[in-house]
C-alpha cells in the first residue's frame, strides 16, 4: 500500500456512488456531488487499476447490530450515521436495516462476496500545482477527497423461519448450515453449482423463506430456498466479462487539509465507548419491539383485542421514541465532528434516556408483566374450554339459539394503563405534562389477590358449566371492563334483558342447593297450593282465576273495609299459613315483590313497617326486567343474575331456618339459585305475594303451582 493510502481513511461505500476525485464531508458522512479538484479527463489519465480477484462465502446466525456492522465493515461513528438515517444505504447494504421480527424466528444469513479490481490515483496527481479547481478548499463543503476504491459485488441471502413450539432453534439452524456447507466456492464452479440435500435437510430448508440484498442485477427475486440456490449459482456470471457490473465496496478518503490548510476538516470523531453505548440503546429498543411482536401473536393477544392493542401501542411508542432519539443523535454527529459541540452533549442525551421511562429496565419490566399476564390468560383459556367472543358483537347471535348466556368475563384487560399514558406524554416534547405529575411505573392488574379471585371464579364457572343440563344456556368467554370485580367475574345475560348482571356465588356450596331441591322431583308433598286472600288486597289490585292471579289496575276495586287490608301499599297476602317444608312458584310480568312475612305485619298507613322487606317481619325478592333484589329489615342487596325467566320458585324450610328463592326456566323447568335467607322462625308463618305498580300498562303476578 502506498503512503497515500496509509494516510487516507477507509470507509465502506454502502451502495453510495463513490468515484475517484469526488469530495466527501466526513462531518456529515455524505458525498458532495458536482465538485472535484480535477476534470474527468485528468482523472482518467492518472488513474491506476489493479486486479483484485477474491471470492468469499460466510454463514451467520447472528442478527445483532454489532455483527451485521462487522460483516459490512461499518466501524466507528459511521455506524451511528447509518442508524440515524444520515447515510442512505443501497444495494446489499440494505441488509443492515433488516431486523428479526421475533425471538421465535430462526434466521441464517449467507453472505457472498466477490471483488474484481482496485482503482487509485497516482501520487503526482495530488501535487498542488495539478489542482484545477482550487476554490474547493474555500467552500467548506467537503473535508476529504476520494483517492482510491475497491470494486466488488456482495449479496446477503437472509433465510427466515418461524419455529414451532416443539423445535429446538440450534438443531434447526445446525441442519440448515449443514445444507449450506455443500455449496463450496461458487467462484470456482462457473455457474454449475448444485446442492445435494438429504431428506432431513430438505425438510428443514423447505420451511425457510429468503430475502435477497444484493449488488447484482437479479433476473427475479427468489423467496424459497430452492429459488435462492438457483439464483445463487448464477451470481459469478452476473459480474460481466470485465467486472463492469461491480460497484464500489470500499473507498479511501484523503484529508483536504493535508493538501491545503484552508480546507475544512473533521476536528474529532466520536469515542468508541459512546458509539457502543448508543448502539446498545438502539439494540435494546429493537429488542423491545421484537418482544412486542411475539406477544402480539400470543394466544392472549389474539383472543382479546384490548390486550393486543396495548402491546401494539407500546411497540409504536418504542419506535416513535427510537426515531426521535436517532434524529437527535444524527443532528449532534456533524456538530461534534466539526468541533461546534462537545461529546458531553451526546453523553447528556444518553443520560436522559436512562432516566426516561424508555430505559431498558422499565421496558423490560412492562413487557415481563405482559408476558406473565399472557401466560395466565392462556392457562385460563385452556381450562375454560369455551369460545372467546366479542361481548358487544356476538351476544345477539348467541341469543338466536339460546335463552341464557353465562360468560366468564376477564374484567381488567380493558383497563387503562397509566404507564402507557405516561409514555405518550413523555415522547410529546411540547406537552406540559411531560415533566409534571406522578412518574408512573409499570404495574400489573394481576396482583396475588386478583389471581386468587380469578381461580375461584374459574372453579365456579366450570362447576356451573358441568352441572348445566340445559341446551338453552350457552357458556362463553368475553372481556369486558368491570372496575368493581377486578380480574374476572361471571356475567349473566338473559335474552329478554337489556343489561347484564354479575353473578355472585351463594354463601353456601352449590352442592347444598342441589341436594336441597332433590325433593322436587322425588316427593311432591312439599308443594303448596296457594290462593290470594281478597280481604288483604289493596283496592288497586284485581284478583282473578279463583284468587290465584293478581293484576294492578288504575281504577279502585269496590272491596269492603277490612282490618287486614293494605290501605296504602299495593300488596296482597295468601290465605294459607306455612310450616315445615313448603315450595311454591309465582309467575310475574312487569315488576313484582314476592315475600314471606309474619302474620303480624302492619297493614295500615304509610309507614315502613307495612312494606315487605323493610322490616324484621318479612323477607322479600324484588323482580324487575333486568335484575333481582333481596331485602330484609330494610337492607337491600342486588342479585347479579338476569331475570330472563318470569317465574320464581320459593322454598321454605321452617326447621332448618332457611328461605330460598330460585329462578325457574320457563322452557326446561330447571332451577337456578338466587338467594337463601337464614333465620330462626319463631312465629307462625304466612306467605305473601305482593305487587308494586311502577310505570304504565297492566302488570300481573300469578301465584300458582306449575
Amino acid at each position: 500500500m502506498s503512503s497515500l493510502q496509509k494516510e487516507a481513511v477507509e470507509v465502506p461505500c454502502l451502495g453510495r456512488p463513490f468515484q475517484l476525485g469526488m469530495l466527501y464531508d466526513m462531518r456529515r458522512d455524505c458525498l458532495i456531488p458536482g465538485l472535484s479538484l480535477w476534470d474527468n479527463n485528468k482523472l482518467q489519465k492518472h488513474k491506476n487499476v489493479i486486479p483484485k480477484h477474491f471470492t468469499q462465502m460466510e454463514v451467520s446466525t447472528s442478527d445483532s447490530l454489532e455483527d451485521k456492522a462487522a460483516s459490512m465493515n461499518i466501524s466507528g461513528s459511521l455506524k451511528l450515521s447509518v442508524l440515524s438515517g444520515k447515510v442512505n444505504v443501497a444495494g446489499s447494504a440494505k441488509y443492515f436495516n433488516d431486523n428479526k421480527k421475533s425471538t421465535k424466528q430462526s434466521r441464517i444469513t449467507l453472505k457472498y462476496h466477490v471483488s474484481t479490481h482496485f482503482e487509485h490515483l497516482t501520487m503526482d496527481h495530488l501535487e498542488h500545482k495539478s489542482f484545477q479547481y482550487t476554490e474547493v478548499f474555500d467552500s467548506d463543503l467537503g473535508t476529504h477527497v476520494v483517492t482510491a476504491g475497491l470494486y466488488s459485488a456482495d449479496a446477503f441471502l437472509v433465510f427466515n423461519r418461524d419455529l414451532d413450539s416443539n423445535e429446538e432453534k440450534t438443531e434447526v439452524e445446525g441442519t440448515f448450515k449443514a445444507a449450506l456447507s455443500n455449496l463450496g466456492k461458487l467462484g470456482n464452479l462457473e455457474g454449475q453449482a448444485s446442492v445435494k440435500l438429504n431428506e432431513s435437510e430438505k425438510a428443514v430448508t423447505d420451511k425457510f423463506s429468503c430475502t435477497f440484498y444484493t449488488d447484482f442485477r437479479l433476473p427475479a427475486n427468489p423467496f424459497s430456498f430452492k429459488g435462492a440456490m438457483d439464483i445463487y449459482k448464477q451470481l459469478p456470471n452476473m459480474l460481466g466479462e470485465k467486472g463492469e457490473n461491480t460497484v464500489p465496496l470500499k473507498a479511501w478518503l484523503y484529508p483536504l487539509a493535508k493538501l491545503d490548510s484552508k480546507a475544512a476538516k473533521c476536528v474529532r470523531d466520536i469515542s468508541n465507548s459512546l458509539i457502543t453505548a448508543v448502539s446498545d440503546v438502539i439494540e435494546s429498543l429493537n429488542n423491545a419491539e421484537i418482544r412486542c411482536n411475539d406477544l402480539a401473536v400470543d394466544t392472549a393477544a389474539q383472543a382479546f383485542p384490548a390486550f393486543h392493542q396495548k402491546i401494539q401501542e407500546l411497540k409504536k411508542k418504542c419506535n416513535d421514541y427510537k426515531l426521535d432519539l436517532l434524529k437527535k443523535v444524527g443532528s449532534l454527529l456533524p456538530l461534534i465532528r466539526g468541533g461546534q459541540e462537545e461529546e458531553c452533549d451526546l453523553v447528556d442525551l444518553l443520560k436522559h434516556h436512562e432516566e426516561s421511562p424508555f430505559s431498558s429496565t422499565e421496558l423490560d419490566q412492562w413487557i415481563k408483566i405482559k408476558q406473565d399476564e399472557a401466560d395466565v390468560l392462556k392457562a385460563f383459556l385452556e381450562k375454560l374450554e369455551c369460545p372467546v367472543r366479542d361481548v358487544y358483537k356476538s351476544i345477539g347471535k348467541v341469543f338466536a339459539h339460546t335463552e341464557d348466556v353465562v360468560c366468564f368475563t376477564f374484567t381488567s384487560l380493558d383497563e387503562s394503563d397509566p404507564f402507557l399514558d405516561y409514555l405518550t406524554n413523555y415522547i410529546d416534547e411540547k406537552s406540559e405534562k411531560r415533566h409534571k405529575g406522578k412518574r408512573e411505573k409499570p404495574e400489573s392488574w394481576l396482583t396475588q389477590d386478583v389471581g386468587q379471585r380469578m381461580r375461584k371464579t374459574l372453579k365456579l364457572f366450570n362447576g356451573l358449566k358441568s352441572s348445566s343440563k340445559s341446551n338453552n344456556t350457552k357458556f362463553i368467554v368475553v372481556s369486558d371492563y368491570n372496575e368493581e370485580n377486578p380480574g374476572a367475574c361471571i356475567m349473566l345475560y338473559g335474552h329478554e334483558c337489556d343489561d347484564t348482571v354479575c353473578f355472585i356465588p351463594p354463601s353456601k356450596p352449590i352442592s347444598f342447593f342441589a341436594r336441597e331441591l332433590v325433593w322436587w322431583d322425588q316427593d311432591r308433598s312439599y308443594a303448596c297450593d296457594l290462593t290470594l286472600d281478597p280481604n288483604t288486597a289493596h283496592t288497586c289490585l284485581s284478583l282473578s282465576e279463583g284468587n290465584r292471579k293478581v293484576t294492578g289496575v288504575e281504577e279502585h276495586q269496590p272491596y269492603p273495609d277490612h282490618p287486614e287490608r293494605f290501605d296504602y301499599y299495593e300488596q296482597v297476602v295468601c290465605r294459607e299459613s306455612l310450616t315445615g317444608r313448603c315450595y311454591w312458584e309465582a309467575e310475574w310480568s312487569g315488576e313484582a315483590v314476592i315475600s314471606v312475612t309474619y302474620k303480624g305485619i302492619s297493614r295500615k298507613r304509610h309507614i315502613g313497617g307495612c312494606v315487605f322487606g323493610c322490616n324484621i317481619k318479612s323477607w322479600s325478592l324484588e323482580c324487575s326486567r333486568n335484575s333481582y333484589y333481596i331485602s330484609h329489615n330494610n337492607n337491600y342487596t342486588n342479585i347479579y343474575a338476569p331475570s330472563s325467566s318470569k317465574r320464581v320458585g320459593v322454598y321454605l324450610d321452617w326447621t332448618a331456618g332457611t328461605l330460598s328463592f330460585y329462578r325457574v326456566s320457563s322452557h326446561t323447568h330447571t332451577l337456578t339459585h338466587l338467594h337463601t335467607f337464614h333465620s330462626t322462625f319463631t312465629e307462625q308463618q304466612e306467605t305473601v305475594s305482593s305487587y308494586f305498580h311502577l310505570g304504565n300498562g297492566q302488570k300481573s303476578l300469578d301465584a300458582r303451582l306449575p
